[in-house]
């Protein structure tokens, strides 16, 4: 597991990371995130023992930003939620036998923490979400291996449907560098609505995206909503790390390039082939 300073690095932008750097000290619970990712360390398979951490956290949390004069409550919340989804997609995604468990103990000792105490945040919630988007697609209460979106969704939308594993997609971007953060990329398959997300993608390289994408939808790992193409709707969520946009088309064109000439992409065509068998295997 990364350190405190390495998930503001890697997970966040830097407004954010310094916004939530700042909130962490302002309500006291920079001490609390470290101590929860050491415990992580110290107890990588005792579901019972994550249960009872986690409810100390949620009690942290709301005690401290429930303090007076503490405004932009909203933003805490929602800053401190993405911190703690990305601290536990870390600590649970080489451990495939286990995480079904951690995560219905999670469950179930935040929801009794909050009904006891009273809160109405519980800073687990984004994870929790995730792991009913793939009971409910599932059919039965596994893991987080097939997020997906389980409601209906009335725009234009990209959806995972659940025949492979997210979070590993996630990891395998992150680890090649190819996404500035984890979170949007999360955020862009887990919300409801996501039509302001936007994933920052490393545009040296667009024709890992644009074969990437062709890839998972002929896999059927993905899906789009209204019948739209999932190059164009790309093309409205991926900018580059300098916020730069795509040309209308641009992903289409260089996926039929790869494809009409593979011989000239081979470093794209492995990468994305690698990833690819990473996503879809079985544990």
């Amino acid at each position: 597991m990364k350190s405190l300073p390495e998930y503001l690095d890697d997970e966040f932008t830097l407004v954010n990371k310094y916004d939530l750097l700042a909130m962490l000290e302002q309500c006291q619970l920079l001490n609390v995130i470290e101590k929860l990712i050491q415990q992580l360390k110290d107890n990588p398979c005792q579901a019972l023992d994550i249960g009872v951490i986690s409810s100390s956290v949620v009690i942290s949390v709301n005690n401290n930003i429930s303090m007076p004069g503490h405004e932009k409550r909203q933003k805490i919340e929602s800053l401190f939620a993405d911190l703690v989804f990305m601290i536990f997609i870390d600590f649970l995604k080489n451990k495939p036998i286990e995480y079904p468990l951690i995560l219905k103990e999670i469950k179930r000792h935040t929801f009794t923490t909050c009904n006891l105490m009273g809160y109405d945040f519980n800073v687990f919630k984004k994870l929790i979400d995730a792991h009913a988007f793939s009971s409910i697609n599932a059919g039965y209460g596994s893991d987080l291996k097939t997020i997906s979106h389980p409601v209906e969704v009335s725009k234009s939308k990209i959806l995972w449907t659940g025949k492979g594993r997210l979070e590993e997609l996630v990891y395998q971007l992150g680890r090649r560098k190819l996404i500035k953060n984890k979170t949007s990329f999360f955020d862009l398959f887990l919300k409801t609505q996501s039509e302001h997300v936007m994933v920052k993608w490393d545009f040296e390289r667009k024709g890992h995206l644009a074969f990437l994408l062709c890839e998972l939808y002929k896999k059927d790992l993905i899906n789009v909503t209204s019948n739209r193409g999932y190059f164009s709707y790309a093309e409205k969520h991926f900018i580059s790390f300098d916020g730069a946009a795509l040309k209308a088309n641009s992903l289409k064109k260089l996926s039929s390039a790869i494809h009409m000439q593979p011989q000239h992409y081979p470093k794209i065509i492995n990468d994305v082939t690698e990833i690819i068998d990473k996503v879809s295997a079985v544990h």
